[in-house]
């Protein structure tokens, strides 16, 4: 008979000893690119353009609300 049958449930739901887990080689760490100063100039770039056309949308839609075209600023 096998030694498994003898086993309490409880005792296959312990955690395994400490001894085990500090066995286990630990994750090489993983090195975090910088991105290239010439992709954060553009996301910012990119950021401020979309910005600034949304920005305008949203002052050309105030004009027209109001009913003077005379000027956008």
């Amino acid at each position: 008979m096998s030694t498994l049958a003898h086993r309490s449930v409880d005792d296959s739901t312990q955690r395994p000893p400490l001894r085990l887990l500090e066995r286990r080689p630990r994750p090489a760490a993983v090195p975090v690119e910088e991105p290239h100063p010439i992709d954060r100039w553009l996301d910012r770039w990119l950021v401020r353009w979309i910005d600034g056309y949304f920005a305008l949308g949203d002052r050309l839609q105030h004009r027209h609300r109001m009913g003077s075209w005379q000027s956008l600023r």
